[in-house]
């Protein structure tokens, strides 16, 4: 007997062919894509994961293999630098877990064992899976040290901040001048923060108006890209702040 099942065959043929432009369209992405369904299973990646994950050889061999195996793993083989994880790799894999079950869209950085960095973001897709882009960002962070080398000999305190005021460098003078809340001066904190930081440990004389009066307008005048003013901190010293807006913001 004989029937024509073209009907049947030609759904799965589309299907085919729309998977292989996926992956297709993926592999042009200079950066990881990879993608996990619902249930934390990887099913979608591009050729670049293998630079991010050390301990496989092509993108075939993680294809079905959930979060956590991928993290455990890394941990097991020595993948991720042990400043990564500390004494307690059980606490970071559920700290890293709980991160990845709720992805912010934040951009964080994880070093490995072999000296390299990665930058990644996770976001969360609307079937309920999580779509991660990895990059490496070694040649970066290298030329992140040697400009905090050329700050750290300035003897003055210096800090750069991104287009939307969150900190990217700052070198010890700048956190010697904040002293009462240096451990807070970390990257990605943003400088609308650390005006709330000075004025609740009553750093700045003049601020005695309404705080968050007195947060907006500090945070306009740093925006203005172009401000050179003396302040007056409460322990008698004085201090000379100048700003300047970079080409990028």
């Amino acid at each position: 007997t004989a029937r024509d099942i073209t009907e049947f065959k030609q759904p799965q043929e589309n299907l085919r062919a729309s998977e292989q432009r996926l992956q297709d369209a993926i592999q042009t992405i200079s950066e990881a894509y990879i993608l996990f369904d619902k249930d934390e299973r990887l099913v979608v990646c591009n050729d670049f994961i293998v630079e991010c994950v050390p301990f496989i050889n092509t993108r075939e061999d993680c294809l079905g293999l959930t979060f956590e195996s991928l993290l455990r793993r890394g941990v097991a083989e020595g993948a991720f630098a042990r400043e990564t994880f500390g004494d307690d790799p059980e606490a970071w894999i559920a700290a890293r877990l709980a991160r990845h079950r709720a992805p912010d869209g934040e951009e964080f950085e994880q070093k490995l064992s072999d000296g390299r960095w990665l930058r990644a973001y996770e976001k969360q897709t609307s079937d309920g899976g999580v779509v991660s882009i990895r990059a490496d960002i070694t040649d970066l962070k290298h030329a992140e040290h040697l400009l905090l080398d050329a700050f750290e000999s300035a003897g003055i305190g210096i800090a750069v901040f991104d287009r939307d005021d969150r900190l990217l460098l700052r070198n010890s003078a700048y956190c010697d001048i904040w002293r009462p809340f240096a451990e807070r001066i970390t990257k990605g904190v943003t400088y609308a923060e650390l005006c709330a930081l000075a004025w609740y440990h009553d750093l700045v004389v003049g601020n005695d108006g309404v705080r968050e009066e007195w947060i907006e307008a500090r945070v306009a005048k740093h925006r203005s890209g172009d401000l050179t003013v003396d302040e007056r901190l409460s322990a008698g010293r004085w201090l000379r702040v100048v700003e300047r807006a970079t080409e990028s913001g």
